[in-house]
């Protein structure tokens, strides 16, 4: 319960802070299972997006604020996803389907939208997490994944990976 306050305080300021000068470096991910596909949404500051993606498509003219997400910066978000953000069960990576993404009115967070082709989460299959997203140009980033892995509308395990600690998986399964 505790974990959860924090991480719902933690994803307050995320939301309530100024894309100049914002003290957080973190990313907010909700995994749920609803109609035995398993969505996948990402909140993360523009600023810090829009840097690891220059640096990881090695693409300096990559500009979120003032242009969006055209077809370039597209491309290079997905590899950066795809790259950092994985989900196994039993050992076996779960296809993620690329959804959408957009950014906020005041364009100081972005959103990143994927699901799975259809999946069986039975109680005693193993389901593994990778989230390294962000940490390439980040080093004190953090990254909450809130699951709702039951379908209950309700968060029921919460997970912190932070770069400084180096745990990139981290299990995510349900009795």
């Amino acid at each position: 319960m505790k974990t959860i306050k924090i991480a719902l305080v933690t994803l307050l300021l995320l939301v309530s802070s100024s894309m100049v000068m914002h003290p957080l470096k973190m990313s907010t991910t909700e995994l749920s299972y609803k109609e035995g596909k398993i969505i996948v949404k990402t909140k993360m500051f523009t600023d810090d997006l829009e840097m690891t993606m220059r640096t990881h498509c090695n693409t300096p003219t990559i500009d979120l604020v003032n242009i969006g997400f055209d077809k370039t910066a597209t491309i290079c978000l997905k590899k950066h996803y795809f790259n950092n953000f994985k989900i196994s069960q039993n050992g076996k990576e779960i296809k993620l389907n690329f959804k959408k993404v957009y950014l906020n009115a005041q364009k100081e967070v972005s959103y990143v939208e994927l699901e799975s082709n259809r999946v069986n989460l039975a109680r005693n299959l193993k389901l593994q997490v990778l989230n390294t997203l962000l940490f390439q140009n980040i080093p004190e980033q953090k990254n909450i994944i809130n699951a709702d892995l039951e379908g209950k509308g309700k968060f029921d395990k919460t997970v912190i990976f932070e770069h400084e600690k180096e745990e990139t998986v981290k299990d995510l399964s349900f009795n």
